[in-house]
């Protein structure tokens, strides 16, 4: 007797539609089957060991939903038995996510119990639901600019101060989307700007639980765009900077989560001659599969959070 868990409905499955498949065994002779049940059950789990060895870890279900497939003992015969399922998904839900020391992942397990035996079969479900931009708030959606500045110091003295600007046309982008960003430079400094460039860093936050709640951060590199000339003594300089955010980038709806945080940030560095550190303009960025939808006169505010301000620092990079 041989048992797999086929789905019908097409993978990954969407939150709020209906997981649907059966639980398909094929028996070698006619068997007596008492009971056939399948669990839908999902969970986040973080795990880390940190210096001295010191094991945390945090987990949190997301959803265990188990249902009987056979309503009373029956003899089956030889050959393949179906026995069939319709599952709906919540809505509400993060999505399947792999990270470096954790993630949230989904499963269905079915257990065939026969006399004096049961088998079980288990198979991962990959759960997403795509990111409405359309969710955020429309100040998003418009114009934005920054700038920071530097005063340059070489052996000790004072060279001059360096002004790097950067302005967007909004914040919310969708995969595969170019960033269009204008920088200005005026550089009123003796020494150079070696050159500029614009890349796309993504934060994520871990929960831990045990044995006390804490968090850790840490940053991912996503995509770096062209690396533009400099600037020299004493010059301003203004032109167009492109990022692209990968179309194959991977961006989890995971807003339901407990355990998990994602954001993402783009940079624009300006490296100096020297030993000067780059200078770098911090822009709190938001990625999504739903572009914004300009005529809409409403939107669903209780999908924003945004806690963090944007931040401007310098700060050594490469």
């Amino acid at each position: 007797m041989s048992c797999i868990i086929e789905i019908t409905s097409g993978e990954p499955v969407l939150m709020g539609s209906s997981l649907i498949g059966a639980v398909v065994c094929t028996l070698s002779k006619p068997t007596t089957i008492k009971a056939v049940s399948l669990q839908f059950y999902g969970e986040e789990s973080t795990d880390s060991v940190g210096t001295g060895k010191q094991h945390t870890h945090g987990r949190c279900v997301v959803i265990d939903i188990e249902k009987s497939l056979l309503g009373s003992e029956k003899l089956f015969p030889k050959g393949e038995n179906r026995y069939p399922f319709t599952i709906d998904v919540p809505l509400r839900m993060p999505a399947s996510f792999h990270a470096v020391h954790g993630g949230v992942a989904y499963y269905l397990k079915a257990a065939i119990k026969k006399p004096l035996k049961v088998i079980s079969v288990k198979k991962v479900i990959q759960v997403t639901r795509p990111i409405e931009l359309g969710a955020y708030l429309p100040a998003l959606q418009i114009q934005f600019e920054t700038s920071t500045d530097r005063t340059v110091r070489c052996c000790g003295w004072s060279r001059g101060k360096i002004i790097l600007s950067a302005e967007v046309e909004k914040r919310l982008f969708v995969i595969g989307e170019k960033i269009l960003v204008h920088i200005d430079i005026i550089n009123s400094s003796s020494l150079k700007v070696k050159h500029v460039f614009g890349r796309i860093m993504k934060k994520i936050t871990i929960h831990f639980t045990h044995p006390r709640p804490h968090e850790m951060s840490y940053w991912e590199y996503v995509t770096k765009g062209t690396k533009f000339p400099g600037v020299g003594k004493h010059e301003e300089v203004a032109y167009p900077l492109y990022v692209e955010v990968p179309k194959n980038l991977h961006v989890p709806h995971i807003k339901y989560s407990n355990l998990f945080k994602i954001s993402y940030q783009l940079q624009i560095i300006a490296k100096l001659s020297g030993f000067n550190t780059a200078m770098v303009l911090q822009l709190k960025i938001y990625i999504g599969h739903i572009p914004f939808d300009t005529s809409l006169k409403r939107w669903r505010t209780s999908f924003f959070d945004d806690k963090d301000d944007d931040v401007v620092s310098n700060f050594s990079t490469t």
